[in-house]
Parts: structure tokens; C-alpha cells; sequence
């Protein structure tokens, strides 16, 4: 199993950057241009500067002067700091979600990049290239992580119990607020007991990929360029990670919705290969339907767990909200590839995927005109739905963290975009130097 081990952690003084709010995220990987200029421009520290430098100046656009012109000035200068040894970073995050505040304790470690594939980093997910090659440049440029993945483990929540102690009535040597009103409270551990302590309790234990999955991909594909040139990776020969237990009330899963901006055909000709296969119910008439009752009713799909997969629909042209549920999951079945693992074949992201969106709709398995896009927010895909922005949106379960994980044992990958987890780790709250 990967070996987990302690690091020199970089990360602000949020005395120097007035708060962490202003500085860390956004979560997701890689803004684009425009919005990552905006929050660059709105603090000179943001984080996102540490990978892109200044997008509006061409004399930023190198991550080696990136790294010397940013990055080890803001050291020297303690806008960024670092323990004087390798230790261990407990994280709290707590957030809200319907109205109900959660709490997630993780560990911040370093894991062992390990070539033999059961060294116990399992991953859920394929990986699309896009971007890849980008990030395997910058790692090796800029010589920086800014983002952990996001691992889960089975302990019967061993490791959540044994960090709330850690912590427990000591305040933290780092906090403060994300963009999304989340709040993050950091700790070191630098005892070596409790430090081997926890190496023993995740020695044997697999880390599941839960988000990060390009991260993890572009981490393993520097370290591979670096052994093959002859040179010995070091650092890059590790990944930074954020380990949590799987019965961590805090961890969630949100179900991502698909929306197609444009059919590649006429719904005339849609028809009748859906309403073969899938019987179509009215849930919201003209006169019912709003974006928000349709965001409810989406969230209330995602909380029921039936015996077969179930979707939700809106379509521009059509001022209703429907329910669609196969006719005959053997049918269904028979169209899903044999070959595809069975713990990934009756999943509702795969039938979704395989027969709607590949035999129905007709969009191509790679999406090569860019049609779809994968976002938790039903309420805002009916609104540009029923502004004629898009054409249709596409409402579905998410899966549970036993599935996932059982998908991740068996050495399967979901369809792309299957999981959610929720809420995101912010970008710059702690970084790996590779340097």
C-alpha cells in the first residue's frame, strides 16, 4: 500500500495576506483564463498566481520564471511558510449544504507514487488527456503542488476519531474562510509517536482516488518522465494527498447533471428511440415547473435508492419536467458493452452514458463537438434550458460511497464525471514544493 509520510508543508501566513479568503481556491483544477486574471488581479497573492503568473503578461508566461519570480520570492519574503521538519497537517473543513452544517477532518500527507499497481491507489475514474499534458509541463517547471487529490480509506473511522482528539481545545495554526463560506482550520502534528502511529494505521489500507484523478495522472506521468531521463525523481516521487475516512460524516457525494447544449439530431428523430426503451411520466406540468422546484426535485432523486436507475428530463420546447425509467432493464442491459466490469454496468452514470446519451441521443463516447457539460446544478440547467441557451438537461442519481469504492476494488473506471465529492479542497491551503 502507498507509504504515507510527513512534509515540509508550504502554505500562507494569513497575517501577511489578510485572511485565507482572499488568496486560496477556487476549487475546481485550472480556471479558465479569464476568470483566474480576475482573481489574480483582485489579490496579488492569490495562489492562482503560483501556476499561471500573470495571463495578461506575456513576459509570465514561463513556470520557471513563475517559480523564481513568485513562488521563492513570497518565501523569502514569509508570504508563504514552511515548518522547520516534515510533519503531518490535520484539516478541518467545515461547510453548509441545505441548510445543515457538516464537519470533515482529513490528514495532509505525502504518498509514495509506487509502481506496482496494487501498492493500493485505486481510482474510480478514466482520465480524458486534456490538460494532462499541460499539468505534466507545469510539475516539472514549476516544480510546485498547489492541489492535493482527495483520498478516502476504509478504517471504520478510525483516523476521523484519533485527529478530533489531536485537536480537540487547541487552536490551529491556520484558518480562515474559502470563497464558498467554507471554513478551514489547519494543525500541525510533529510528535513522531503520533506520526508513525498513523503510518501504521494506513499501511494496510488502500487510498481510493475520491476527486483529483488528473492530478494523481499528471503527478505518476512527471515522475515517469523523470525516470526515464535517468534522474532521480526525489519529491516528484511522492503526491500530496488529503486522506479521510469513509464513514467521515463529512464526506458527501453530489450527483453531476448533463447538459446538452446542442442534439446532434432532431427530436423527431429522438423520439421514438427513447419512448422504445424508456417510458416517459409527466412529474412537473407547464404550469408547475420553476427552475428551483426542479433543483428539489432533482436533489430528491439523488436521495432515493431503487431497485433500477431512473433520470429526469427538460428539454427546450417542451415546458415540462419528466420522469424517465426503462421499459425492461434486461433490454437495457443487453445494450450496455458484456465486457464493461457488472459493478459498473447497472450504474445509473453507465446506463445514462451507454444507452441515452450513445444509442439515443447519438452523442459520440468522446463528445468530440463538445456538447455536454457536467455540472451539480439542476435549477441553473433549466433555466438556460428553458431560455433556449441549451437544448436538454439530463437529471440523475449520484452513486454511493460503497459503490464507488467497490467499482475502485475491482479495477473498473465509471463513465466520466460519475462522482461528485463534495465540498471541493480548495487550491493553496497546503502545497508540495518538489524543488
Amino acid at each position: 500500500m502507498p507509504k504515507i509520510e510527513p512534509f515540509r508543508g508550504v502554505h500562507y501566513d494569513p497575517r501577511r495576506t489578510w485572511g485565507l479568503s482572499p488568496v486560496i481556491g477556487p476549487p475546481q483544477d485550472l480556471p479558465d483564463l479569464e476568470e483566474a486574471a480576475k482573481l489574480i488581479r483582485r489579490h496579488p497573492y492569490h495562489s492562482l498566481r503560483l501556476e499561471l503568473g500573470d495571463p495578461g503578461s506575456d513576459s509570465w508566461t514561463s513556470p520557471e520564471l513563475v517559480r523564481s519570480l513568485v513562488f521563492e520570492h513570497w518565501r523569502d519574503e514569509g508570504i508563504l511558510v514552511q515548518p522547520d521538519e516534515p510533519v503531518f497537517f490535520v484539516h478541518e473543513h467545515r461547510y453548509r449544504y441545505e441548510g445543515v452544517y457538516h464537519r470533515r477532518l482529513g490528514l495532509f500527507a505525502t504518498a509514495d507514487l509506487a509502481d506496482d499497481p496494487k501498492t493500493g491507489f485505486r481510482p474510480h475514474e478514466a482520465t480524458l488527456r486534456t490538460n494532462l499534458q499541460f499539468r505534466v509541463d507545469l510539475l516539472q517547471n514549476l516544480k510546485l503542488s498547489i492541489s492535493p487529490i482527495f483520498t478516502l480509506i476504509r478504517d471504520t473511522g478510525w483516523l476521523g476519531m484519533v485527529l478530533a482528539e489531536q485537536v480537540h481545545g487547541r487552536p490551529p495554526d491556520l484558518s480562515g474562510h474559502d470563497t464558498e463560506e467554507g471554513v478551514h482550520r489547519v494543525w500541525t502534528l510533529r510528535d513522531p509517536n503520533l506520526i508513525s502511529w498513523l503510518q501504521d494505521l494506513i499501511a494496510n489500507q488502500p487510498l481510493y482516488i475520491a476527486d483529483g484523478h488528473h492530478r494523481f495522472a499528471a503527478a505518476k506521468a512527471y515522475r515517469d518522465r523523470l525516470v526515464e531521463q535517468g534522474v532521480d525523481p526525489g519529491p516528484a516521487g511522492k503526491v500530496l494527498t488529503l486522506i479521510v475516512s469513509e464513514f467521515d460524516p463529512g464526506v458527501s457525494i453530489l450527483p453531476i447533471h448533463r447538459e446538452i447544449r446542442k442534439m446532434p439530431e432532431s427530436w423527431e428523430l429522438i423520439e421514438p428511440r427513447l419512448t422504445e426503451l424508456f417510458d416517459v411520466e409527466c412529474v412537473l406540468t407547464e404550469d408547475q415547473i420553476d427552475p428551483d422546484l426542479v433543483g428539489r426535485r432533482a436533489r430528491r432523486l439523488a436521495e432515493s435508492f431503487g431497485d433500477g436507475p431512473s433520470f429526469l428530463m427538460v428539454r427546450s420546447g417542451d415546458p415540462r419536467l419528466l420522469r424517465l425509467i426503462p421499459r425492461d432493464p434486461a433490454a437495457i442491459t443487453r445494450l450496455i458493452d458484456q465486457s464493461i466490469a457488472p459493478e459498473v454496468r447497472d450504474l445509473d452514470a453507465t446506463v445514462l452514458h451507454r444507452v441515452l446519451m450513445e444509442q439515443i441521443l447519438r452523442i459520440p463516447p468522446d463528445d468530440p463537438d463538445g456538447v455536454v457539460s457536467y455540472l451539480p446544478d439542476a435549477a441553473a440547467i433549466t433555466r438556460r434550458v428553458q431560455a433556449g441557451e441549451s437544448d436538454l438537461g439530463l437529471f440523475m442519481r449520484n452513486p454511493r460511497i460503497e459503490q464507488v469504492l467497490a467499482v475502485a476494488d475491482a479495477g473498473a473506471h465509471m463513465p466520466q464525471k460519475s462522482t461528485y465529492f463534495f465540498p471541493k479542497i480548495p487550491a493553496g491551503l497546503v502545497m508540495y514544493d518538489l524543488g
